[in-house]
């Protein structure tokens, strides 16, 4: 039995019930988290990142949140959406990846009914690293230029060193985990098999859910015009393009398009069923980082570093 008459054990007791109070503390702000949310209320905005037609990004914290943390509010709507609607809406969860990131759907307030604001869709981060304050900053584009050299020098290295935790959302979506809701296609099967998912970008769906027969509603509603879907494949050594070799292709013709990040996907299959090691060892490859990507510092450094530069241009 602990003598609390001796000043040592007296110290020894006051240390852990502090430990235990301030872990009691930490867990019911937790739980009032990202997932939880009915308004945004406990949110203090501190700085609008962006606001333009349709949508607004709001830097802050919310007050369950630790000292020091920081939260994004990324807030859109059919119409506009500008930085002093957010603390009129009341949400409701719409998916949640397990994580820091969560989705709802806001609408307005009672109080502010006679504004007349359409439904909202709104992105919460919480907490919100510096990277994902960093690329919701508007910020110039830059047009880069990657040989392959470039990417084993630069890229590679700096894909090695990227903190598992930033991508742990794939590996809960790939093992259902989280946002099983999302999923329309799934074939866990290597080398071949990916996951198909209802996009995050798609605004303007039906709420997300796995019941079938509402899904069924899906089926010619309007929304799916603008259906945007993200695909995964579950092989775990492919991180890029240049991972990709010659074998057993196929797919479907795409529309020409501006492509920044993107690639078409019967370019890539014609290109390595030409040669299975173009990504890999030969193809430059064009793409657009934001001025503020730590990416394109490694890429700037290691080019000035073999005499080129990566850097075409502003856009």
């Amino acid at each position: 039995m602990l003598d609390l008459h001796n000043p040592l054990n007296a110290a020894t007791f006051t240390v852990a019930v502090v430990s235990l109070t301030l872990t009691i503390r930490h867990l019911l702000r937790r739980a009032r988290g990202v997932s939880s949310l009915r308004d945004l209320s406990s949110f203090k905005q501190s700085e609008v990142l962006s606001e333009g037609e349709g949508h607004a990004v709001l830097l802050g914290a919310f007050s369950w949140q630790p000292a020091g943390e920081r939260a994004l509010v990324k807030i859109s709507a059919v119409d506009r959406a500008s930085s002093d609607v957010a603390a009129h809406l009341e949400t409701s969860l719409s998916s949640y990846s397990g994580a820091e990131y969560a989705y709802y759907r806001g609408s307005a307030s009672l109080a502010s009914v006679l504004w007349k604001r359409p439904a909202f869709a709104l992105e919460v981060i919480a907490p919100a690293s510096e990277k994902q304050i960093a690329r919701s900053r508007p910020q110039p584009g830059v047009f880069v230029t990657e040989t392959a050299a470039l990417y084993h020098a630069a890229v590679a290295p700096y894909i090695d060193a990227l903190d598992p935790k930033s991508t742990s959302w794939i590996d809960k979506c790939l093992d259902l985990s989280k946002e099983a809701e999302r999923v329309l296609f799934n074939d866990p099967a290597e080398p071949t098999g990916f996951l198909l998912n209802v996009d995050t970008k798609w605004k303007s769906h039906p709420p997300c859910t796995a019941d079938p027969q509402l899904r069924a509603s899906w089926r010619g509603h309007t929304a799916v015009k603008d259906l945007y879907c993200l695909a995964i494949c579950h092989r775990r050594d492919i991180r890029s393009l240049r991972d990709l070799t010659g074998g057993p292709l196929r797919g479907g013709r795409g529309d020409p398009l501006w492509a920044e990040r993107a690639h078409l996907l019967q370019e890539v299959i014609d290109s390595l069923e030409a040669d299975g090691a173009c990504y890999a060892q030969k193809k430059t490859l064009y793409y657009q980082l934001k001025a503020n990507d730590r990416l394109l510092a490694r890429l700037r450094e290691e080019g000035s570093q073999e005499g080129g530069h990566p850097i075409e241009g502003y856009m």
